[in-house]
This record gives structure tokens, C-alpha cells and sequence, in this order.
């Protein structure tokens, strides 16, 4: 059962929610252990949303989803539970955290609100409309970025925000892209890709990573290590790109992301410099 659980709740996806703590990197005091706890606090919170975002995704699909090659496992396991279950269940994952939010901050507490709202919204509309199937998934993003600046009580950095919504567009367009290739049959249940082309995928493919970058160097004209970092933010995205057009990968950026052993190395060396200038400004307090 927990098995069940942790696939319908899609777990492995909790990553995604480290975009609450980007504020943080730029702004964050680290001496402030009240605003670190919160952020953190936050991180968790966002990623039980998520959860329930997701279940509440695999409940309305999972007629469309049976005859899905890759979520055919989560329509499974949707039917083989009581829908009363189900119900209890994102409930729970809905209203628990929300409580949580609004305990750490008003402010983060209606974002944690909007941000489920939008999970409705985009499950029951946004889903199968054309472009606007990955600009909804894209505001998901924005509003978790959001959040992590309420979280810690500093001004939203628009820059940040923008990079944060590009590149997330960026790696959805990679998957439509996959998607696109992976099977005509593919469009029964996705009716969004009928839409869709290579050529025009291709184009947003450019178009969203060409912007990722362009704002990621707005946000480094404040922050010295963002500078420093931008190299590894174009050899990652660059990288990206050439698994998508020449290993064919994209259709799940989950394990894309994590399975490439250039993408790691590329998160390891910014993790060092993240750290490096975390204990740089440290010592000079």
C-alpha cells in the first residue's frame, strides 16, 4: 500500500519544490535560524501540496490514463482504491499543510491556497489548451518561487521569478517535444499535442532556453556568484538540449535530470560554489 502511495503521490517529483528555497540562495541571512527553519518549513509543505496536486491530476485522468504507456500504473492503482479513500487522502494532504502555511505566515499561507487552486484549474481546464498546458505549469513554478520569498520576508526578485518560469516552459517544451515523437496513438489521450508540431516545439524549445539565461544573468548584475555561475547554468540547459535532440530523452525529466553524469557534475560544481560563497560571507560578518 505504501508503495501505492508513494507512486500516486509521485515522490520522486519532490525535487521540483526546491524552488522555494532560491530566494533563499540570493537573500537569505544565515544566521537566522528563525527564517531558515521557515524556509525549510516551506520546502516541506510545498511538496506535500504537490502531492496532492498530483493525485488530484491521476483521479480526473484516469480513464484518459489507462491507455497511457507511462501513467497507465497510476490509473491502475486510482481504480483499485475506494474514490472515498482517495478523497480523504488529498484532503488531508491539502488542508494539514495549508494549516502549517498559515501558522508560518499569512502572506505564504494564501499562496500555498492558490497554488492548490491552480492544480484544480489546470487538471480540469488548462490541461488539454493549447501553450497554455505548460504556461499553467510554468505559474506553479512562479507561485512556489513566490512563496519562498514571503517565506523569508525579502523583496521578489523578478528576474529570478522570470528564470524560474522560463526554464521550467523550457524543460516541459522538451517533453511535449517526446511526446510528440514517441507515439501517434499518443494524441488519443493527449488531445493538447494535436496542436503541437516539431517545428513549433523546436522554436519554444529555443525560445525559452535563450530566456532562461538572459534572466539568469539579471539576477547575477547583483549577485557576484550568480556570475560565476552562469557558465554551469549554460552548459546545463546546453547539455539538456543535446540529450533531447540526440539521446532522445525528455519524455521524463526526473530521471533525465539526475541520470546524466554531465548534469551531475554540473550541480555538484554549483554546489560548491554556492557553499564557498555561503562561508565566504559568513566569515566576513
Amino acid at each position: 500500500m505504501l508503495s501505492n502511495l508513494i507512486i500516486l503521490g509521485r515522490l520522486h517529483k519532490w525535487f521540483v519544490n526546491i524552488v522555494v528555497l532560491l530566494h533563499g540562495i540570493f537573500y537569505l541571512d544565515y544566521f537566522d535560524l528563525k527564517s531558515t527553519s521557515r524556509l525549510f518549513a516551506g520546502l516541506i509543505i510545498f511538496c506535500f501540496l504537490s502531492s496532492a496536486g498530483y493525485i488530484i491530476n491521476n483521479f480526473f485522468n484516469k480513464e484518459k490514463d489507462l491507455f497511457n504507456p507511462v501513467n497507465i500504473q497510476r490509473a491502475e492503482i486510482i481504480n483499485n482504491y475506494n474514490r472515498y479513500f482517495i478523497l480523504i487522502l488529498t484532503i488531508s494532504f491539502i488542508i494539514f499543510p495549508i494549516i502549517m502555511a498559515l501558522f508560518i505566515d499569512f502572506h505564504f499561507g494564501f499562496i500555498c491556497f492558490m497554488f492548490i487552486l491552480w492544480q484544480f484549474l489546470y487538471t480540469l481546464f488548462f490541461r488539454e489548451v493549447f501553450i497554455v498546458d505548460v504556461l499553467a505549469i510554468g505559474i506553479g513554478y512562479i507561485l512556489r518561487g513566490v512563496a519562498g520569498a514571503y517565506l523569508i520576508k525579502v523583496p521578489i526578485n523578478a528576474s529570478l521569478i522570470f528564470f524560474i518560469f522560463c526554464l521550467s516552459c523550457f524543460i516541459i517544451f522538451c517533453k511535449r517535444r517526446h511526446e510528440l515523437l514517441l507515439d501517434k496513438d499518443i494524441i488519443k489521450f493527449r488531445r493538447v499535442l494535436v496542436n503541437y508540431n516539431l517545428k513549433m516545439l523546436n522554436f519554444l524549445i529555443f525560445v525559452s532556453s535563450f530566456l532562461s539565461l538572459v534572466f539568469y544573468l539579471f539576477v547575477s548584475f547583483s549577485h557576484l556568484f550568480s556570475i560565476v555561475t552562469l557558465p554551469i547554468v549554460f552548459l546545463s540547459i546546453t547539455r539538456y538540449r543535446y540529450l533531447v535532440y540526440f539521446k532522445n530523452k525528455g519524455l521524463l525529466p526526473e530521471r533525465d535530470l539526475f541520470l546524466d553524469k554531465p548534469l551531475l557534475a554540473n550541480y555538484l560544481i554549483y554546489s560548491f560554489v554556492i557553499l564557498y560563497f555561503i562561508f565566504h560571507k559568513v566569515n566576513n560578518m
